[in-house]
């Protein structure tokens, strides 16, 4: 995150709600980085964390809401649950704890939406949710399923959801989300339910951002 330039922090002022994952921002540095953040949003922090003292912190994540948009406790009205997601290693039980929190309360008629970094590979599988017109299978670049990737595609089809990356307007050939040091691969995600399906207009994957425009 330090070493963001200015463009950078501009650009996030096009969006309403803002997820950014793997920032390595520890508790330390949190206020300093916080001063450089658009003042028009509400921003909170996760803060990453060192398996030892010598290591360098991993994880992080902050997210951005801009000032107006206010929360609600019920779902009357079509709310919306949004949650910016980073998972590294123990798949199974952190999507368990994801679950849980969404059942926290009656969700029935919410828009679920989770948006992040799985660190699991799902080839062109996708949960088919009941009701969607779309086929199972999804385009993506990145063909390779690995046991996490398989763990996520249970979770979804249990829950519902679907992926929309490589589904969805704007990103039908479904791209990579990360390049680095280790190749290619799609690891970052966006998943809903069919009440989230529904009012998703387009997905644009780019610079590993995953970016989202609702109807």
């Amino acid at each position: 995150m330090t070493g963001k330039d200015e463009e950078f922090w501009e650009g996030l002022k096009e969006w309403d709600i803002i997820g950014l994952v793997e920032t390595w921002v520890e508790q330390k540095s949190w206020s300093k980085i916080r001063g450089k953040l658009p003042k028009e949003f509400m921003w909170k922090c996760q803060t990453a964390r060192r398996k030892n003292r010598k290591g360098r912190a991993i994880g992080g994540i902050i997210t951005g809401v801009r000032k107006g948009i206010e929360e609600v406790k019920d779902n009357e009205n079509g709310t919306w649950r949004i949650a910016t997601v980073y998972i590294n290693g123990d798949m199974e039980e952190k999507l368990k704890m994801i679950v849980e929190r969404i059942k926290e309360r009656d969700n029935q008629g919410e828009h679920i939406l989770l948006g992040g970094d799985f660190n699991a590979r799902t080839g062109t599988e996708g949960a088919l949710v009941e009701g969607m017109e779309e086929e199972k299978e999804r385009c993506s670049k990145d063909k390779k399923i690995n046991k996490d990737g398989r763990i996520l595609i249970k979770v979804m089809e249990e829950e519902g959801w679907g992926i929309m990356i490589g589904r969805k307007q704007g990103d039908e050939k479904g791209e990579w989300t990360y390049s680095g040091g280790r190749g290619e691969s799609v690891i970052d995600y966006a998943i809903g339910n069919i009440e989230a399906w529904g009012e998703v207009k387009e997905i644009r994957v780019e610079w590993n951002q995953i970016i989202i425009r609702l109807a």
